[in-house]
């Protein structure tokens, strides 16, 4: 728990209180509290220990039950903050402020300033009602983060070829960012296999110094770039490009005559 320094009034020259939990957007590298006037972070919830759901069979037949599985669903960070302005003209100002913030960015990264290495993919869900006929006031906003992980600004960049085993710091199951084959010589068809029955597969004839890119969340859907260019029809339909995620310990094997880059995060809950 960190301690929360009471103010009179929170105001944005170069000696403002920032809160070790104050909010950051990704976009801009800014926290709330240098644009909106008067606003201050009190304090963060949510960000701890994950809440698992399981799913369980039970018998009338045995005691207990089995686990058929178990999934981590989407998390709730809330934020309780203190809006703290001189009068009604500079509350309503700050308002505006804080609803352009939170709400013109359907779907944003952000991060907090006792971590700043890794982010948060989410959107705000719900808000508590400030209270009224006054300028100052306590309250809170909830983000939903589509993704109970976070991750980190900077990611691994891990090159190999033929078969070869993942060392970095991975703990979990992480879809890559991107996946870039280096072409050393000719070569028919290619592929990568994550060590976990997944594989994804690319078609075409290839030479020396040939590069192409695999990015398997590409928010374009091309998933297939040719030096930049997008060629996704070279994605053989038999690919499991959803699925494939390493970690550490995960032995990667890829087709001969090239070699991969792999740019992941090591995402942590």
């Amino acid at each position: 728990m960190y301690k929360f320094r009471n103010l009179d009034r929170v105001s944005n020259d170069d000696d403002l209180f920032m809160p070790m939990e104050a909010m950051y957007f990704m976009d801009t590298d800014l926290p709330i509290e240098s644009i909106v006037n008067g606003y201050q972070t009190v304090q963060v919830s949510g960000r701890e220990l994950a809440t698992p759901e399981l799913n369980v069979h039970e018998s009338d037949y045995y005691d207990g039950g089995f686990i058929l599985n178990r999934r981590l669903p989407t998390r709730e960070i809330k934020v309780k903050y203190l809006l703290a302005t001189k009068n009604s003209t500079e509350f309503r100002y700050s308002f505006n402020l804080l609803n352009q913030q939170l709400f013109t960015r359907e779907v944003f990264k952000f991060y907090f300033r006792d971590e700043p290495e890794y982010y948060w993919i989410g959107a705000v869900s719900a808000v508590e009602e400030f209270p009224s006929g006054v300028n100052e006031g306590f309250s809170t906003f909830t983000i939903t983060c589509i993704d109970p992980f976070k991750y980190p600004k900077h990611p691994y960049e891990i090159t190999g070829s033929g078969t070869f085993t993942i060392t970095n710091e991975i703990p979990y199951y992480t879809q890559p960012q991107e996946i870039t084959f280096n072409y050393t010589d000719d070569v028919q068809n290619t592929y990568i296999q994550d060590g976990n029955g997944h594989e994804i597969f690319i078609e075409g004839s290839y030479s020396n110094r040939d590069e192409v890119t695999v990015i398997p969340n590409d928010p374009e859907n091309k998933y297939v770039y040719y030096f930049g260019q997008p060629t996704p029809a070279k994605l053989m339909y038999t690919s499991q490009i959803q699925d494939f995620a390493i970690k550490k310990g995960s032995t990667i094997v890829t087709s001969r005559n090239c070699s991969v880059t792999i740019k992941i995060g090591g995402k942590l809950l």
